[in-house]
Parts: C-alpha cells; structure tokens; sequence
C-alpha cells in the first residue's frame, strides 16, 4: 500500500474526487477520496476539517470562523473569501493492485473555476472551468 499526498490550491469549491482504475475495458474499480480532508487560508499555518463535497464558506461556518453570511448584512462583511487563496489536502492510501494497473485516472467533479491540483507535491491539473469534469492520467 502507498500514501499519497493531495492537494488542490485555489479551490473554493469541491464535490468530488475519483481515483479509477482500469486493468482491461471489463474491469474497472474506484475510489471515492472523500475523507480525511483539510483546508487553510493559502499563507496560514493553521489547518481545519473540511467536507467534501463543500466549499469553502460550509467549511468556514463548520469551524466557526465566520458567521453566517445569509444573516443580517453578514455577506458583505465576508467578500474577502473569494479574494483569498484556499488549500485543501488530504491522503489515501492506494492498494498496490490498482497501482500495478495499466490505466489509472484521476476524475476531478466540481472544481472551483481555478484551481492547481499537486500529487505528492507535483503539479498534475491547472483547472479553468468549474464546469466540466477533469481526468488526469
């Protein structure tokens, strides 16, 4: 089994990642990466839990860092969320037998409209588009 590191810079918002794998067009297996996320503001120290899916403000009124922006004039004073770099990471870990596979992709859904993407500190995906799905060899 390996560890692998994940992690998305410049997201705001999440819904799901997929590590799928494929020895032959029959055969076919993945891995929802749902758990064990965290998140900080880019230039922080200080890491928080963090849902997927979610965004960054879910995340950021779960951890009691803001108030609820639907209330009272709240959402003006939280503009500075969407002009701020947000970090989210997490592991897993990979059975060797899909490491082995001949095909391995990793499916991005809902990515904020950009993002950077790293596996295992490289740099694998500059997303533009929130709206579309993101595979990676």
């Amino acid at each position: 089994m390996e560890r692998i590191i994940f992690s998305v810079l410049l997201c705001l918002f999440l819904s799901s990642v997929l590590l799928a794998g494929s020895e032959e067009s029959k055969s076919f297996s993945q891995l929802e990466i749902k758990d064990g996320w965290r998140f900080r503001q880019s230039n922080d120290n200080n890491w928080y839990p963090a849902t997927i899916p979610g965004c960054i403000h879910t995340d950021l009124i779960d951890n009691k860092l803001i108030e609820d922006p639907y209330f009272g004039l709240n959402e003006q004073k939280l503009q500075w969320i969407g002009e701020k770099d947000w970090t989210y990471q997490t592991t897993f870990d990979v059975q060797q037998e899909i490491l082995k596979r001949k095909n391995i992709e990793l499916v991005f859904k809902g990515l904020d409209t950009y993002a950077e993407v790293y596996l295992n500190k490289t740099k694998i995906l500059s997303a533009n588009n929130m709206f579309r799905e993101w595979k990676v060899d």
